[in-house]
Formats: structure tokens, sequence, C-alpha cells
């Protein structure tokens, strides 16, 4: 789009090619006036994106939204409302390395282009004791969950003895552990740092 051309605009862009150039395709695109607000800004992949922005076709459906060069499904049934606004539209961020990513939302023919960060601490699903914690190695003593809905207290003790007797198996995101420590210690566990004391 040349650079002095202010939104909203229409374009016609037109390419030839062939032999003799004898080949013409015109192809018609939109760029509204409004940007594509993004909210949050910086997310981890398989988090929620919401979307907002205007100026496209009333009740328009055909809505494409990508994220960098990859799909992130619209909910079904999402539509432009009657001022041609779409409000509040939920995509999940796909599995992608860290990084800024340019978000494309497409209505028919029209684009409106917002950005956000990928935060690189993918989460991962429960993982299973002891080798949640290897990192440790020797520097770990003992773990203690507390269930906070059935008032209830877990623990992983490394030694031997308290094979038979742990009650804590595996260690899930988002949950708060205590992890007791022999000397101080600066580790990754689920691809984020944490500084034990």
């Amino acid at each position: 789009m040349p650079d002095n051309v202010s939104t909203p605009v229409t374009l016609n862009v037109k390419a030839t090619y062939g032999l003799y150039n004898d080949i013409i395709k015109v192809a018609v695109f939109s760029v509204p006036a409004t940007t594509l607000s993004v909210s949050p800004t910086a997310v981890l992949p398989g988090q929620e994106l919401t979307l907002n922005t205007g100026e496209f076709t009333r009740y328009d459906s055909n809505i494409t939204v990508k994220i960098g060069n990859f799909d992130a499904a619209a909910p079904t049934g999402a539509t432009a409302d009657g001022a041609g606004q779409i409000k509040d539209l939920t995509v999940t961020v796909p599995t992608l390395d860290a990084g800024a990513y340019t978000v494309k939302l497409q209505v028919g023919d029209t684009v409106a282009i917002g950005s956000a960060t990928v935060l690189g601490e993918i989460m991962f699903g429960d993982s299973p004791l002891p080798d949640a914690l290897l990192p440790l190695g020797n520097n770990l003593v003992r773990v203690f969950h507390f269930n906070n809905a059935t008032k209830a207290w877990s623990f992983y003790d490394p030694r031997p003895e308290f094979t038979d007797l742990n009650t804590l198996t595996e260690l899930s995101p988002g949950q708060p552990y205590w992890i007791l420590v022999r000397d101080n210690a600066s580790v990754r566990l689920n691809l984020m740092t944490h500084n034990l004391t």
C-alpha cells in the first residue's frame, strides 16, 4: 500500500505475468480505518486473545483470523454486528515459538491488523514425580502441596524409605507447591526459572 494513502481505503492491485505479460490479474482489498485491538498483548500458547475492531460489512460472518502464518479459528457463529464491528471475539493461540506476531482479522475482503507477543514459557500438563524435579538432583529435600478444596496436604520425599508413603505423585500447572531444598538454587522447572531458597 502506498505510504500516502489514508484509511479507510479500497485498493485495486494489478499483476501481469506470462511470456509477454499478457496474463493480467486484478485483486481488490480493503483496509479499515480502525486498527485491531488485541488483548492481552502478551500470551502463552494455548491461551486466548480477545479481538475488537470495526469498519466491516454489517452482519458478515466470513471471518478468519491468523496469528503470524497460523490459523486461529474464530468461534462458530461469529459475525460482525449491525454497526460492522467485531466485539470480544476470542481465539486460542496455537503452539508457536516465542516472539512478536502479527494478528490479522479478515471479514470478507476487509482486513484489520494488530500484534501480540507469544511468550516462551509453555505450560505443559501434569508432570509425574520424580521426573518433574530431576533438575534439582540431590538438592531436593521434600515437596508439599495443600489442596484448598479438600483442605488436605500431600507430600513427596525422594528418599527410598518414603516410596510407598508419598501421597504427591505429580505436579500440575497453576498449583502452589512448597519445595524444600538443601541449598539456594535457580532452576528451570516446566520451562520456567524458579529461585528456590
